[in-house]
């Protein structure tokens, strides 16, 4: 399944649209899924993971991750490179899984030209098939596709 959210940028008073597409991947619904990583000797980290592909290359600039009700948390990770395609991600480092529930990710940016864009996806996430890490709320200490922590 595909789904594609778009945002439209007014550039020269003209519309450019934009789409950022949750595409499935890795036997995910739409894309996002929860990926546990397991090191010995360490305490298991889960990454929650967006595939996500933007219509037209831009600088992506903030990227807010928020978890569903009844939390509603919202995470934020600066990014500022180019992005077209690919993962966009938070990780947990407290050996617990993220809730279940729908998530939104907002990408705000710029284009090529410098028209800010600003895109927003609602998307389903499960548990990681098999594993046994109990759900819970977005602990402190989260970092972001960047390594960096989120604020």
């Amino acid at each position: 399944m595909i789904r594609v959210h778009s945002a439209v940028a007014m550039v020269g008073g003209v519309a450019l649209m934009l789409a950022l597409v949750m595409t499935a991947w890795a036997g995910s619904k739409d894309g996002t899924f929860q990926w546990v990583e397991r090191r010995p000797g360490e305490t298991p980290r889960t990454h929650l993971i967006f595939q996500a592909v933007v219509g037209a290359p831009i600088e992506a600039g903030e990227v807010l991750i928020t978890s569903p009700t009844p939390d509603s948390q919202t995470v934020a990770q600066t990014h500022g490179h180019q992005f077209r395609n690919g993962h966009l991600y938070i990780t947990r480092h407290d050996g617990q899984q993220f809730q279940p529930g729908l998530y939104t990710l907002r990408v705000q940016g710029t284009t090529a030209a410098g028209a800010s864009v600003d895109f927003t996806a609602t998307v389903p996430v499960e548990l990681a098939a098999g594993e046994t890490l109990s759900p819970s709320a977005l602990p402190s200490g989260v970092t972001g596709t960047n390594g960096q922590p989120v604020h």
